[in-house]
């Protein structure tokens, strides 16, 4: 998964590589944690599309004329710039996330598969 950014509200033992590689560490929590967060912050880039460009930029009806919001249509620089500033993913940072959260659930659905069907059978194909 080259290029998705790293969150930096992880732990400081799990962007170390070395701590990756200690047999104590448990993998899949840091899966699910890297997960939780690339969901987290897709939606709160969802959260500011709906609410500050879906109601106050591009709304209709008499709160949205309200707003100084309108004067920002059809100007996506100053909405990229409330966006960043505001900590929302943009651009292409915004398809590494969505890919990253994509494959990362696959995993975790191909994991829980996994030991469903272990523990169904009885068997642990790991030992």
């Amino acid at each position: 998964m080259r290029g998705v950014p790293i969150p930096h509200d992880l732990p400081e033992e799990s962007t170390n590589e070395a701590a990756c590689f200690d047999e104590d560490i448990e993998l899949g929590q840091y899966r699910r944690e890297l997960l939780e967060w690339a969901l987290d912050e897709l939606l709160t880039r969802h959260t500011f599309v709906t609410l500050v460009l879906g109601c106050g930029v591009y709304g209709s009806g008499n709160l949205s004329q309200q707003s100084q919001l309108v004067m920002l249509r059809g100007h996506i620089g100053p909405c990229e710039r409330i966006a960043k500033f505001l900590g929302v993913k943009v651009g292409k940072e915004v398809g590494m996330l969505r890919r990253a959260a994509a494959a990362l659930a696959a995993i975790e659905d191909e994991v829980r598969d996994r030991e469903e069907s272990e523990e169904a059978t009885g068997r642990n194909s790991w030992s």
